[in-house]
């Protein structure tokens, strides 16, 4: 932005202002002075002389309030360089008659040094306070107690004991599964032993009565029929004799009976 003030005795004076970033220190090295001069701090100062009703003029600057008086006028330019927010630097292009306005100009030009190197210290130390409230607050937000790190570890305690608590369920269950198992096998181990004892038994056995059977039919086979014919006829007469004695004992009881009914109608 450039503003351009004409004063009364013929002087001009042209101030541009610009933005820029302000590394940490001052960037004006060297003051121009009288006659042509130049300066290589970023800010170009050319002097002109014009020469018009041979008057001289007369500047001062008050430092401590930041503003540029002009006598000859009676006009005041308010400074801007209050601002905090911005950096300053001023390409003042001045027409003046005569040499006096170099020592203005030095004046000026060290007012902005000064000025500028306070607001580059001002704002460096303010960027390192920035940067070092950041990097607190990223070294809590990752090693503090609700850090990343820390709600990671907890996080990973909490899903290793929970994957060790199925573990331990898991191999519990492995272990009852595997003496039930051992149990069931033993059983059956029993089982299987006696059984396999009974059957021997049971084979003995059926080998015993089939000898015996054996021997007994051989010695059916081997008899006379006499013999036979002997058990028969003394079979026949056992049942005979039984038959008898068991018709002689019915009518005992019948008269028995006859006796009582008869004893019983009197």
């Amino acid at each position: 932005m450039a503003r351009q003030r004409t004063t009364t005795n013929g002087t001009t004076a042209t101030i541009t202002k610009r933005t820029s970033t302000v590394q940490a220190g001052p960037s004006l090295s060297t003051v121009t002075k009288a006659r042509g001069r130049k300066s290589n701090v970023g800010t170009v100062l050319n002097t002109k002389k014009s020469v018009t009703n041979g008057k001289s003029r007369s500047r001062k600057i008050i430092k401590n309030n930041s503003y540029r008086k002009h006598d000859s006028d009676d006009e005041i330019y308010q400074s801007d360089d209050n601002r905090d927010d911005i950096d300053i630097e001023d390409n003042v292009t001045i027409n003046t008659n005569s040499n006096d306005g170099s020592q203005d100009m030095e004046d000026l030009i060290g007012l902005l040094q000064t000025r500028t190197s306070k607001k580059s210290n001002s704002r460096f130390s303010k960027f390192e306070k920035e940067q070092e409230a950041r990097l607190r607050e990223a070294i809590d937000l990752i090693n503090g107690e609700s850090g990343i790190i820390n709600v990671w570890v907890s996080e990973m305690k909490g899903i290793a004991l929970s994957v060790m608590k199925k573990m331990d369920e898991k191999l519990n269950y492995e272990d009852a599964c595997n003496k039930n198992l051992k149990i069931g096998f033993e059983k059956y181990q029993s089982i299987t032993t006696e059984t396999l004892d009974h059957l021997a038994k049971i084979h003995t056995q059926s080998q015993r009565f089939r000898r015996e059977l054996d021997n007994d039919l051989k010695r059916l086979y081997t008899t006379d029929e006499t013999e036979v014919n002997e058990s028969l006829e003394h079979f026949v007469k056992s049942q005979r004799q039984a038959w008898k004695s068991l018709a002689k004992s019915n009518k005992e009881i019948h008269d028995m009976s006859t006796l009582k009914r008869m004893l019983s109608e009197v």
